[in-house]
This record gives C-alpha cells, structure tokens and sequence, in this order.
C-alpha cells in the first residue's frame, strides 16, 4: 500500500499578487498611461486610478450611473462583496468625469449598455502589455486600486475614511492589503524607539 502524501497547497490568487507585484508610482502610473494605444483602455486605467474601483465595478458601468450634483459628479456602483447592496456615490475627479461623459456621448451610448465594451481580460492584456513596454515589468491594473489607497493614506485620511472610500465593510482589510508604512514614518518610528 502506498502511503498517503499530502498535495502541496497551491498559493491563492491573493498571496501570489502579493509576492509578485512591485507597487506602483505615479510616475509608474504616468509611464504606462502614456503606452496605453487605445483611448477606452487609457479612460478605464484613468477611471480605475483616480477612483479607486475593482475593474469589475468599472466594467458595470452604465451612462445612467454617472451622476452629476452640482460640482461633483459620481459614480453609482454596488459593491460586490457587501452584505447589505446599496448604492455607493464614488466620487470622480472632474477632468476624468469631463472625459467619461463625453466618451459616452461621443460612442453614442445607451442607457443600460456598458460604457466600456472591452472585456475585463482584454484591458488587462493591454494594460500589462504597456506595463512592460514602460516599466520593463508586469503591472496589473489592480496596482491602481492600491496606488489610489496609498495616495489616500499618506495624503493623511483616517483609514476608517479611506476603507469606506474602497468600499470594505471591515478597517482591518485596508490595513492588511493597502497600508504600508511610509519611509518618513519608519524614520519617525525608529527615532521615538531608540534609547
């Protein structure tokens, strides 16, 4: 009788994006932006950076969920992960909001139909084929999710403001995934702890 072995336990999606990907900079995010040939990939990357959305959120967005009150203009989205489905303002810089709205006008997008018609793996085929032309690396576009989280975090926004903003029902999972000490704040650290 042979004897019972174990299978080796296969890393999950999250802990290999974890070991593989390098963070990415702004100037990062401004190298690849400038690779990016097609103008729906470099909205959605755009989109996708400045307000902190899954490419999944982005990818259901309809002309009717860009909304406009006053000033500001929003995304309406529903979270996939929470409990409870309600409808989340997310807000959308104005340049970008400009370009959206006019990109749906100019496609002659209908109510109900998707603003972005690339499929999810298409953008990130792109997307990492621009990483690799400007970084001479891999990059997938959920590194803006976490650029975006970061710039929030060290642009001093409490991180129970920042978890509500990338829509996590619980503080611990934005400071598992997306908050990493600064090098200002180990230097503070290690000068308040040394004797």
């Amino acid at each position: 009788m042979l004897p019972v072995v174990a299978k080796p336990r296969l890393p999950t999606i999250a802990s290999r994006f974890r070991a593989k990907r390098e963070p990415l900079s702004q100037q990062d995010y401004e190298l690849i932006k400038a690779n990016l040939k097609r103008y729906d990939t470099l909205l959605l990357a755009k989109v996708l950076r400045c307000t902190g959305l899954r490419e999944a959120e982005v990818m259901r967005l309809t002309p009717e969920l860009i909304v406009s009150e006053g000033p500001y203009t929003y995304i309406l989205t529903i979270r996939g992960k929470k409990k409870l489905k309600e409808w989340e303002r997310v807000p959308l810089h104005p340049e970008v909001a400009t370009e959206l709205v006019a990109y749906a006008r100019r496609g002659g997008i209908k109510p109900g139909s998707p603003v972005f018609t690339c499929s999810k793996s298409t953008f990130q085929k792109h997307f990492r084929g621009a990483a690799r032309l400007a970084l001479g690396r891999d990059a997938h576009p959920h590194q803006l999710r976490k650029l975006y989280a970061t710039d929030l975090i060290n642009q001093g926004l409490p991180i129970a403001a920042a978890s509500k903003l990338l829509g996590h029902e619980d503080v611990n999972t934005t400071l598992e995934w997306y908050y990493d000490l600064t090098q200002e704040q180990r230097h503070a650290i290690n000068a308040k702890t040394r004797p």
